[in-house]
C-alpha cells in the first residue's frame, strides 16, 4: 500500500516538474497527474489560438496571469467551499465543463460566457429569486473583461487578426474598437475602388483619420474649446462610431467633411456647453464617451430629443446614478426616464421594469406584430408569457448568464428579465 502511494506521489512529482520546466510557471497544484496533462493540452491551445500558431511555452505567463488566475479568482469567490482546494484542480474542473459545452458557436463557448453559464448553473439550484447571487465587485468584473479580451481576439477569424494587426503597427495605437475600423476601412475602399486592405487602410487613415483629427483640433481653437482632460484618439474614434449610424442624409452618402460638422454640431459643442455651464473638470473624457455613446444608443432605437435636451431632461441637476461601473462626477445622473412609458405596461413594473430604450422599442414591435390594440390586453400578454418563461430552468439561467454579461460588457448596470424578455420576443 504505502509503495503504491509513494510510486502515485512519484509521478505526480515527476509531471509537477516537467510542466514547471515546459511552462515556467511553478505555482500551479494539482493532487493528480492528469490534470498536469491537462493544463498542458489547454496551454498550448491558448498559445496556438492567441499568438497565431505559435506554440512557444514560454509565453505560457500570459495564460496564467489573463486566463488562469482570473477564472481561479472568480471560482473562489463565488464558492467558498473552494477556498482550500489546489489551483490547478479548480480550474481543470471548470475546463471539463468547457470543452463539453454544447451551446452556440464558437464564441459563445470562449472562457466568458461558459464561465458564466458554469456559474449560474451551480448557483441556480440555489434560487430563491429571479437573479443568482454571482458575486461581481470590482476586482472581479476586472478579471471577467480580461477574459471577455482574451475571447474576443481568440476568435478573430486569421484575415481579421492580420488586418488588425497591421493597422495596430500602421497606426501605432490600438482601437478600442478595432473591428469598428475594419468595416470604416472595408466601406472606403468599396466606394473608391481599391483593391486591397493595406493600401487602402494607409489611404484611409491619411484621408479620413487624420481629417477628422485635424477639422476637431480646428473647430475647438475656433470656438476656444480647450481639449484639457480629453483624449483626441478617442474623440476621433467616438466620430468614427457616430458616421457609421448617420452617415446617410436622405439616401446620400454625406462627405467626410459633413460627416465631422455634423458630429461637431450634435455631440461635440452639446457635451461641450454642458461641461463648461456645470463647471466639470475631472474624467471629462470618460464622461464625454459615455454621454456621447448613451445619447447615440438612445437615438437609435427612437429617441427624438437633440443632445442638448437630452442632457437638460436626463443628466443635468440629477443625483448620483450609475451606468455600467462608471459613476458620471458632480451630481450628474444618466436616467433614461423611462417611467412615462411603462405607465402604459404596468404589468412589467412587477418583474423588474426597465431603464433600456432598446428593450421598450422591442415590445412596441413585438406588440404591433400581435395586432393587440387595449392596453389591458397588452399587459395580459406581457404577463402570461414572463409566468411562463420564470416557471422555465432553463430560461432562468440564460437570463442570469446575458444579466451578468452584460455588466462584463460595461453596457446596463440594471438588466432585468424584462430586458431579457425584449430580447426573446
Amino acid at each position: 500500500f504505502f509503495s503504491q502511494n509513494n510510486e502515485e506521489i512519484d509521478k505526480l512529482s515527476r509531471e509537477r516538474f516537467s510542466f514547471e520546466k515546459e511552462s515556467g510557471l511553478s505555482n500551479i497544484e494539482c493532487s493528480k497527474v492528469e490534470n498536469y496533462k491537462k493544463l498542458r493540452e489547454e496551454v498550448r491551445k491558448f498559445l496556438n489560438l492567441y499568438f497565431l500558431g505559435e506554440e512557444n511555452f514560454e509565453k505560457a505567463i500570459v495564460w496564467y496571469q489573463r486566463v488562469f488566475t482570473p477564472i481561479v479568482s472568480i471560482l473562489i469567490s463565488n464558492f467558498k467551499n473552494l477556498e482550500n482546494e489546489n489551483n490547478g484542480d479548480i480550474f481543470v474542473e471548470y475546463l471539463k465543463y468547457k470543452n463539453t459545452y454544447r451551446l452556440g458557436n464558437k464564441y459563445q463557448r470562449g472562457y466568458t460566457n461558459t464561465l458564466i453559464d458554469y456559474l449560474n448553473r451551480n448557483k441556480i439550484l440555489l434560487l430563491k429569486d429571479l437573479k443568482t447571487d454571482i458575486n461581481l465587485d470590482s476586482f472581479l468584473i476586472d478579471d471577467f473583461r480580461k477574459l471577455y479580451y482574451i475571447d474576443k481576439i481568440i476568435f478573430y477569424t486569421d484575415d481579421t487578426k492580420g488586418k488588425i494587426k497591421a493597422i495596430r503597427e500602421y497606426s501605432k495605437k490600438q482601437f478600442r474598437r478595432e473591428t469598428l475600423i475594419i468595416g470604416e476601412i472595408a466601406l472606403f475602399n468599396l466606394v473608391n475602388d481599391i483593391p486591397g486592405f493595406i493600401i487602402g487602410m494607409q489611404r484611409w487613415f491619411e484621408q479620413v483619420y487624420n481629417f477628422y483629427k485635424e477639422e476637431i483640433i480646428l473647430k475647438s481653437k475656433q470656438l476656444n474649446l480647450t481639449l484639457d482632460g480629453l483624449n483626441l484618439e478617442e474623440i476621433v474614434e467616438d466620430c468614427i462610431r457616430y458616421s457609421r449610424y448617420y452617415r446617410k442624409k436622405e439616401d446620400k452618402l454625406l462627405t467626410k467633411k459633413e460627416l465631422i460638422y455634423s458630429y461637431i454640431l450634435d455631440i461635440y459643442l452639446p457635451i461641450f456647453i454642458m461641461f463648461q455651464e456645470n463647471e466639470l473638470e475631472k474624467n471629462r473624457n470618460k464622461q464625454y464617451l459615455k454621454i456621447s455613446q448613451s445619447y447615440l444608443y438612445y437615438t437609435r432605437y427612437g429617441g427624438l430629443d437633440n443632445l442638448r435636451e437630452f442632457i437638460e431632461k436626463n443628466i443635468v441637476n440629477k443625483e448620483e446614478y450609475k451606468i455600467g461601473d462608471f459613476t458620471l462626477s458632480k451630481n450628474i445622473k444618466l436616467d433614461y426616464n423611462l417611467d412615462k412609458e411603462l405607465e402604459s405596461y404596468w404589468s412589467l413594473k412587477d418583474y423588474g421594469g426597465t431603464q433600456n430604450y432598446e428593450t421598450i422599442y422591442r415590445l412596441k414591435e413585438y406588440i404591433k406584430f400581435l395586432n393587440i390594440k387595449t392596453l389591458e390586453e397588452i399587459n395580459k400578454k406581457f404577463k402570461e408569457d414572463i409566468e411562463k418563461l420564470i416557471k422555465n430552468r432553463e430560461i432562468l439561467i440564460q437570463y442570469n448568464n446575458s444579466r451578468v454579461l452584460n455588466v462584463v460588457k460595461g453596457k446596463w448596470e440594471q438588466y432585468t428579465f424584462i430586458d431579457y424578455y425584449g430580447t426573446l420576443v
